[in-house]
């Protein structure tokens, strides 16, 4: 665990009591700080003993110097380091935007005094990292503050420039921008992970796409919708439907073997919006997995047995493997030796078992069993009727349809060069007693994808609208998918009080 980052006064900072101060200032922009990030260099970055490929954590700190119109007149940007002291230590600074850095200065001045014997925290080999913009941490420096920007909206004031350089000539600043992602946050690297952050699978699927203009994903801003209107004073059970961002998985094999999805299924999810709707008919699920038919002939397995050997102990390995195969051959009848000689003939010749079945009208036993395959992903459907009361029910229904209806719509990037995953749904029937929550007597149901969204505006086959031309009735039609299978682990260890899954 990293120490912590101290908010104090400009004196307190000068006297190393703490990191970083916010100007009062109204001409001059709040501080921006990023969270810690750790950074692979390459040499003897913070002391002439240093070993190469060593982990920094650092942060960035930048201050903004604004006129009377917003516009960034100038900034000032302060690296931290954490030492072996577990410390945070000034170890440079710069006024032009990252461009340049320089490694002491009078509002810090352990700068030039907080490392080794005295020295500077930042040894030779990390200052000439610091001024080569074609370093990793260079970059990992300026794709962190740039994120910090974006982070708080000062990615779009006049004059950014002279506080965020690469801006105007790096290239290579969104592709490493989650080289330093704040899911590396309190952490160091250890000797097995000597990569480049950068080059990291988790920099590569984490690319920061973005969304077009007029996309709809800000935390509520699909609203909370009930029909009917009066749904909250009946006391009824409901099915509740909450839109959340839509999270993928985590295929950084540095955080686990094989696919993470830990993030989404952390509960702590960005909320866009609810609707709230009565329990219609026909609720049911259908938990299925997937079991065929496989076969392994004893040639098979033979060949089977000789590779594994091989993979597992090498030459050792094929050696005992061939005298087992031998041995059991060996001590066999003369037909099946002349079987098995003419299913090997039959392989290398690129006929297959049929030279068997052609001289001797036999097949081997295939020892065909039944063997699970995979699971099976379960589907949802509903069905809803909507009848307005009146005008302003009819336009809460409005707002429903629109929730399903734009909510599974797919997003455009603002360089149209991706597309992104619609947002994805949480379902709950939800008990209205005087325990609450989710009912323990209806099955739960996984986080899910929206695949489709029906509407039939003539549900009674007549068309009928309010005076303002609002529909009198709507019928819909939504059916999800989960977004992953169901796990044995996953039911709750209750005594077998609820359903579960």
């Amino acid at each position: 665990m990293a120490p912590a980052f101290r908010e104090g006064t400009q004196q307190q900072v000068k006297d190393g009591e703490a990191e970083y101060w916010v100007p009062e200032n109204t001409d001059t922009n709040a501080v921006i700080a990023t969270t810690n990030q750790t950074t692979i260099v390459n040499k003897n970055q913070l002391s002439t003993s240093a070993q190469a490929n060593v982990p920094i954590t650092h942060q960035a700190v930048t201050y903004l110097t604004k006129d009377s119109s917003g516009a960034i007149t100038g900034s000032t940007r302060v690296i931290f380091i954490e030492n072996d002291k577990s410390q945070w230590r000034p170890a440079a600074i710069s006024k032009d935007g990252g461009k340049t850095y320089q490694f002491s200065d009078p509002d810090y001045p352990l700068m030039a005094t907080g490392g080794p014997k005295g020295g500077p925290v930042a040894g030779a080999g990390l200052q000439n990292d610091l001024n080569n913009t074609d370093s990793g941490i260079h970059k990992n420096l300026d794709a962190q503050v740039n994120k910090s920007f974006k982070r708080v909206g000062a990615d779009k004031l006049k004059g950014r420039g002279l506080a965020i350089d690469s801006i105007k000539n790096n290239a290579d600043v969104q592709a490493i921008e989650d080289a330093s992602d704040d899911a590396n946050e309190d952490t160091k690297l250890s000797d097995a992970d000597q990569l480049d952050a950068a080059t990291s699978p988790s920099a590569l699927v984490s690319l920061k796409v973005g969304e077009k203009g007029g996309t709809r994903s800000a935390s509520g801003s699909f609203g909370n919708h009930v029909y009917p209107l009066d749904l909250g004073v009946t006391g009824q059970d409901v099915l509740k439907f909450t839109m959340v961002k839509y999270v993928p998985s985590d295929i950084n094999m540095k955080s686990g073997f094989g696919i993470n999805t830990d993030e989404r299924n952390s509960g702590e999810r960005e909320i866009l919006g609810t609707v709230i709707l009565p329990i219609p008919g026909g609720i049911s699920d259908n938990n299925q997995v997937s079991w065929g038919s496989q076969s392994m002939n004893n040639i098979e397995v033979a060949a089977a047995q000789f590779a594994l050997n091989t993979i597992s102990a090498g030459r050792e390995g094929a050696e005992l493997a061939t005298k087992n195969i031998v041995a059991a051959v060996g001590g066999s009848n003369e037909s099946l030796k002349t079987a098995v000689g003419v299913a090997i003939a039959g392989q290398a010749a690129g006929v297959g078992g049929q030279l068997l079945t052609r001289t001797t009208g036999a097949v081997f036993n295939p020892n065909m069993e039944l063997l699970f395959s995979g699971p099976s992903l379960r589907q949802f459907s509903f069905k809803f009727t909507f009848t307005a009361r009146q005008s302003e029910e009819s336009k809460e229904i409005v707002k429903i349809l629109r929730f399903f209806k734009q909510g599974s719509a797919v997003q455009r990037t603002e360089s149209n060069l991706f597309l992104k995953s619609p947002h994805t749904f949480k379902i709950q029937y939800l008990y209205r007693g005087p325990a609450g929550g989710e009912n323990p007597f209806m099955g739960k149901i996984k986080e899910c994808a929206c695949t489709g969204v029906n509407v039939n505006y003539t549900p009674q086959n007549n068309y009928s609208t309010f005076s303002d031309g609002a529909m009198t009735s709507y019928e819909m039609s939504l059916n999800f998918s989960e977004l992953e299978p169901v796990f044995n682990d996953e039911y709750a260890n209750d005594g077998d009080t609820s359903i579960g899954f």
